[in-house]
C-alpha cells in the first residue's frame, strides 16, 4: 500500500477490513499504547492470542504500573 507498517494500523478503514492483526503485546495491553496506535478498536468476540506468553506477565505489569 506504500505505507510504514506502522502507520497503516491507525487507518480505521484497515482495521475494520481485517482478518488478521498481528501487534505486539503492549499494543493490547496497555490502555495509552492502544489508544494512539489501535484507536478503538473493539476486540468483542474476536480471538486474541498471545504468543511467547513467557513475558506476558511483565508487560501486565508494566501496563498497570505508575
Amino acid at each position: 500500500m506504500g505505507m510504514c507498517a506502522y502507520y497503516l494500523p491507525r487507518e480505521k478503514r484497515v482495521l475494520e477490513e481485517a482478518d488478521l492483526l498481528v501487534v505486539p503485546y503492549n499494543y493490547l495491553l496497555d490502555s495509552s499504547v492502544r489508544g494512539i496506535t489501535l484507536g478503538d478498536l473493539d476486540l468483542r468476540n474476536s480471538v486474541v492470542i498471545f504468543d511467547e506468553a513467557h513475558n506476558l506477565d511483565e508487560v501486565c505489569c508494566a501496563a498497570a504500573s505508575y
